[in-house]
């Protein structure tokens, strides 16, 4: 995906995409109050949900549209195809152009947090740190702009630098206020660099994931309240229902909780946990070819323990929300500050 109206500053971009300096790559926005860190790659900043947007300065005429070519997503992210919903670009303005605390923000952010903060705030993320986004940009995003955000991820995929831009490929995970998360995006974010390099985001261009077709869609993370962003696990086989209100999950699955052991013996499958402790066996079905274990088998086993190992403590849930078609599967790790 590619903004159009900067196709030809990014198309000078060769070789392996270079991160930004001395950037995280991942960026989270959740209830309660604002806290900023980044350990690892699928580590976070956070930020607050959802407010309105604020529109400053003068608005530029839209470069937008509704494309409908598809674009590849993250091969990670168990969608394959996504939909342009629009692009957006304004000329990048001249620093001194810029309102007065814009102006002094955008002298002290780098270019990849300019980039998240757009993200977060497009994806209903409310801030408690200013929005660095060309007011005119900002005019043409607010229409845009997501509601019931209760909490929002944004994850670096991709990145390209000239002396003039970087393009940041962000993939946007969301939960709403019922609890549902979704892939909301699968983003480009430029962020023009002006007088002494300072960063402003001048075009955006968002593509949406598309239906996933009624399966049920599995989680696999720390947990839905973390700072660190969940994934979407992509499985060989669908999560499965009966009549009971039982339901079967995927043995491949389970490795997102502990290391998997086959009993061949009897045909069980035994989950290794964090701290070497084993689970009850669980017996497995073979649904049309796939390898299944009970849904209400695999919450006795591991729902609500915590275990701890000498440098780290784990806890350990289950989330079946039928309601929201979408299991979640929750391992916390802590480890000891030092």
């Amino acid at each position: 995906m590619a903004l159009a109206a900067l196709a030809a500053l990014l198309a000078g971009c060769a070789g392996s995409p270079a991160p930004a300096p001395g950037d995280p790559p991942a960026a989270a926005a959740q209830t309660g109050d604002a806290a900023a860190g980044s350990e690892a790659p699928d580590e976070s900043a956070t930020a607050n949900p959802p407010s309105g947007g604020q529109a400053g300065g003068e608005p530029a005429p839209a470069d937008s549209g509704a494309a409908g070519e598809p674009v590849a997503s993250d091969p990670s992210s168990g969608r394959t195809t996504h939909r342009t919903v629009f692009e957006l670009s304004v000329p990048a303005p001249a620093l001194s152009d810029l309102p007065g605390d814009l102006r002094t923000e955008v002298g002290a952010v780098s270019a990849w947090e300019a980039a998240q903060r757009a993200a977060l705030w497009l994806h209903g993320a409310e801030l408690v740190v200013p929005l660095t986004v060309a007011p005119a940009l900002q005019d043409q995003l607010a229409p845009f702009r997501q509601a019931d955000a209760r909490q929002v991820w944004v994850r670096l995929a991709d990145t390209q630098e000239t002396e003039e831009a970087f393009s940041f490929h962000v993939q946007v995970i969301r939960r709403d206020g019922s609890g549902r998360l979704e892939l909301a995006g699968d983003d480009e974010v430029v962020v023009s660099l002006l007088e002494g390099g300072a960063p402003l985001v001048t075009g955006y261009a968002h593509a949406a994931g598309e239906a996933s077709d009624g399966e049920v869609a599995v989680w696999a993370g720390a947990g839905p309240e973390d700072a660190t962003a969940p994934e979407l696990l992509d499985l060989p086989a669908p999560v499965l229902t009966d009549g009971s209100g039982d339901y079967q999950v995927p043995v491949a699955a389970l490795a997102a909780l502990g290391e998997v052991e086959r009993q061949e013996e009897d045909g069980t499958v035994v989950l290794v946990l964090g701290d070497g402790s084993r689970t009850a066996a669980l017996a497995v079905t073979a649904i049309n070819g796939e390898p299944y274990v009970r849904g209400s088998e695999l919450e006795a086993a591991v729902d609500g323990v915590r275990v701890t190992a000498p440098d780290s403590s784990y806890a350990y849930a289950v989330e079946w929300r039928p309601d929201l078609g979408q299991l979640g599967l929750w391992r916390a790790v802590r480890r000891p500050i030092s």
